[in-house]
């Protein structure tokens, strides 16, 4: 991974979790790395957010309201096109099974490495990332 502190600037990205901690660990990194970041604290308050103006989404699949699962669907059939990150504390495989059924792009497993979250995030936004 890059040294650079801006490697995800210009990027707005959608955070949500559910977990308090876990969700200010992950907007103080991307903050680090130059990303505008917007919390939602479940699947419902990240469907109310301003998704046309959001590059790329982390969604913890079990969250209370409405959870990662049920989220992801939603988002698409609201016409949020860009890319999907399930953030799972299960294993990724077992996670993988149900991946185009849930329309994710791609899967995290926590805890993350901040490397690990860095380069899934320029996979899915190379345009604007580098």
């Amino acid at each position: 991974m890059t040294d650079d502190k801006n490697v995800l600037f210009p990027l707005n990205i959608l955070v949500a979790e559910d977990a308090s901690d876990i969700r200010m660990l992950f907007h103080r990194l991307l903050k680090r790395y130059g990303a505008t970041v917007v919390e939602a604290t479940d699947g419902a308050d990240a469907l109310n957010k301003n998704l046309a103006s959001v590059d790329i989404v982390l969604m913890d699949l079990e969250m209370p309201v409405l959870d990662g699962y049920a989220a992801a669907p939603q988002m698409r059939a609201a016409g949020y096109q860009g890319p999907i990150v399930a953030l799972t504390g299960h294993s990724v495989a077992d996670a993988k099974s149900d991946r185009r059924k849930f329309n994710f792009d791609g899967y995290l497993q926590k805890p993350v490495s901040s490397e690990n979250l860095v380069n899934m995030i320029r996979l899915h936004c190379p345009q604007k990332g580098d």
